[in-house]
């Protein structure tokens, strides 16, 4: 099968999750990944319909909800109804775009990225993201080390440089720094509830326990990880060091087993073999 696959930017994580990543594993599974290709793949906003023409069956990926955005909104739906076949990143995405546009969606979770390390414990708090959501780490209070652009980094927060410019947010080399040094990855819901979970898995798949506030992706991981007050959390980790490693041990397998790359990979040349 020939496939193509359109993203944003490797400094972009929908593109890794969602673009890179099953393109990978699809060759792996001896598909050919190429522009010259009957299917394509895309996702996000952008892509224009003359490059859209030129395929006979399109892939619409939908991770983020953005429907009630003036700008986006009417591109969105528009890519959706010419669509073939339109893709999820959740349960609650697929839920918004039924009740947005009337499609129904097939659910591919996001594929965990990070290497398996052992469970450890370091120092106070990190938080990682977009600067955009700062404010909802702000309003529980909670002080934590920052990793996003350092020019948007609101006084009492330690900030770790990503990088000089709004373009470059992301390296793997000062996430593992951060994520290396750290006790507890602290994740805020902000208003976006559709989603994925995959700042959570990223975080336990480098050693981390996690306190998150509830998110729909999440409910299946509040037995392991802490999902609910985040002051409460924190607090209750900090004095359960031996537990939380053991359980966040557990959860390494669970996401081993559910959000493999190649699990994914398999997901995705179902849906297309079935176009």
């Amino acid at each position: 099968m020939k496939v193509a696959f359109i993203g944003r930017g490797l400094h972009v994580a929908s593109t890794r999750y969602r673009i890179v990543i099953p393109a990978m594993q699809l060759q792996r599974l001896g598909h050919e990944i190429t522009k010259d290709a009957p299917i394509i793949v895309f996702n996000k906003s952008g892509v224009s319909q003359e490059v859209l023409d030129l395929y006979e069956k399109k892939i619409y990926d939908v991770c983020d909800d953005n429907f009630d955005c003036p700008m986006r909104g009417p591109e969105y739906r528009r890519y959706i109804e010419e669509a073939n076949a339109v893709t999820v990143n959740s349960e609650c995405m697929r839920f918004i775009v039924h009740q947005k546009t009337g499609r129904v969606a097939t659910v591919i979770p996001d594929p965990y990225e990070h290497p398996e390390w052992e469970p450890s414990w370091g120092e106070g708090l990190l938080w990682f993201g977009h600067w955009t959501n700062l404010k909802d780490l702000d309003r529980t209070g909670l002080k934590a080390t920052v990793l996003t652009d350092a020019r948007n980094v609101p006084p009492g927060h330690t900030a770790e440089i990503l990088a000089r410019t709004p373009h470059e947010l992301w390296t793997h080399e000062a996430m593992d720094k951060a994520l290396k040094s750290h006790a507890i990855v602290v994740i805020p819901t902000g208003r976006a509830i559709a989603k994925s979970a995959n700042r959570l898995i990223e975080s336990v798949m480098a050693g981390k326990f996690v306190v998150a506030e509830p998110l729909p992706a999440y409910e299946e991981f509040s037995g392991l990880m802490w999902v609910g007050d985040m002051k409460a959390g924190v607090e209750w980790a900090q004095g359960h060091r031996d537990e939380c490693l053991e359980r966040v041990k557990a959860c390494q397998a669970y996401i081993k087993k559910k959000f493999s790359p190649e699990r994914i990979g398999l997901m995705w040349e179902r849906l297309l073999s079935s176009i």
